[in-house]
């Protein structure tokens, strides 16, 4: 696809911490690794300190906002420098502050809100903290759902019609960075990656062998909400009705009866006996293997 930007590896969501491994000569560049990832990333959207103790008591903190949303606005306060269009992404989570301390935020009370504390960049790029505000009315919750086949199931189809954004291209998601999002909320960091993912465990895996007969009985076995992986794909797993089999996710479509193939683009529902765009193979002939969470 011509929008797919094949130099942008990932986003990087609000409160990320990261380290700091070189810049770029004219300094407007990082070269960072964060807890996924290692790239460049633009000094004017970062924010960085010596104080390593401030990154860990922030990120590592108990009393959380979980975005269980695919976006959650930030109450933007036009008061504050780099305030305006903050927003969560699904499985972002941010520290729970005082409402009593945060009556009046340039005006604006906490009624009706969550009062999160944000990590700002103040004018010579150093870090600091702000306390913002959360509307109660947004999809979000304190701490971690509970991991169950029909709450992954509901966070995947709060996505569903989303366009396809690799890298995380339009605030959008690619994939992995799909199935990422939705087990981020149970509290499970998985990489970001689809074949990173795939790598994980070999306990509970199925390993996808065999024909088709074969491999719908091994899918069988499968409980719904679990992810599959295909060669550089992952999608999540439905379930079946009338011995027809079914995942959520975020792809390019799929090839007809006719052969004629049907661009998506996104966050859609197929049917696994469908061919893919680029093969004469169905999604069920190229299933590799099946991740089965939830039974840790």
């Amino acid at each position: 696809y011509i929008d797919n930007d094949r130099l942008q590896l990932t986003s990087v969501s609000l409160g990320t911490p990261f380290v700091v491994l070189a810049r770029s000569r004219d300094t407007s560049w990082l070269f960072v690794q964060t807890p996924g990832y290692r790239g460049w990333l633009k000094a004017n959207d970062s924010a960085v300190t010596e104080s390593r103790l401030s990154v860990q008591n922030f990120y590592r903190s108990s009393n959380f906002l979980l975005a269980t949303g695919s976006r959650v606005e930030i109450e933007p306060d036009p008061f504050e420098l780099n305030s305006s269009g903050l927003f969560l992404q699904m499985g972002d989570k941010l520290p729970l502050e005082d409402p009593e301390e945060s009556e009046n935020l340039h005006a604006q009370g906490p009624f009706g809100c969550f009062t999160v504390k944000i990590p700002a960049r103040e004018r010579l790029g150093s870090l600091g903290f702000r306390k913002g505000l959360v509307r109660m009315s947004e999809d979000v919750r304190i701490g971690n759902l509970k991991l169950t086949g029909r709450e992954i199931l509901n966070q995947a189809f709060k996505m569903l019609g989303e366009r396809y954004g690799w890298g995380g291209l339009y605030n959008r998601r690619d994939c992995s960075r799909f199935v990422q999002d939705i087990f981020a909320c149970f509290g499970l960091v998985l990489p970001r990656d689809a074949w990173a993912q795939e790598m994980l465990g070999s306990k509970n895996k199925i390993l996808f062998e065999g024909n088709s007969e074969e491999r719908k009985v091994q899918l069988r076995s499968l409980r719904p909400g679990n992810p599959l992986y295909m060669p550089g794909h992952t999608l999540i797993y439905l379930g079946q009705d009338n011995g027809r089999f079914f995942a959520i996710h975020d792809g390019a479509g799929y090839k007809d009866s006719k052969g004629k193939k049907i661009s998506v683009h996104g966050v859609f529902v197929v049917d696994l006996s469908l061919r893919t765009m680029n093969s004469d193979k169905s999604y069920l002939e190229l299933l590799t293997s099946a991740l089965q969470i939830d039974k840790g």
